[in-house]
């Protein structure tokens, strides 16, 4: 069986293709974030114009290949890993009044 560990500070609910609630995985208490940098690289019409770099990832912990461990990060933190145990929260699902519920499946980073 997989452990789950949600490096967000939300719980994640995950939902399948139909709708149908799969499973709710709580925050650890750890979160998992990305360094960013902004910096300015011109100007447009007197609009400052900036780009951002990142940085280290904080937070990741070691990969647990005994217990089969995945680890739920944020989408900027999944960009910039290359693990296969790290996945960020799939597609977003919205209920009928367009509120955020949950995500479809997650994606691999």
């Amino acid at each position: 069986m997989t452990n789950f560990i949600n490096l967000t500070p939300h719980t994640i609910n995950i939902f399948d293709e139909q709708g149908a609630a799969v499973a709710e995985i709580p925050p650890s208490g750890t979160v998992a974030r990305v360094s960013q940098e902004t910096v300015k690289v011109g100007e447009l019409n007197d609009v400052p114009i900036f780009t951002r770099k990142t940085g280290e990832v904080t937070g990741l912990p070691p990969r647990d290949e005994e217990h089969k461990t995945v680890l739920i990060v944020s989408g900027m933190v999944a960009a910039n890993v290359d693990r296969d145990d790290v996945f960020s929260p799939g597609s977003l699902l919205r209920d009928d009044a367009g509120k955020p519920v949950g995500c479809i499946g997650l994606f691999m980073a």
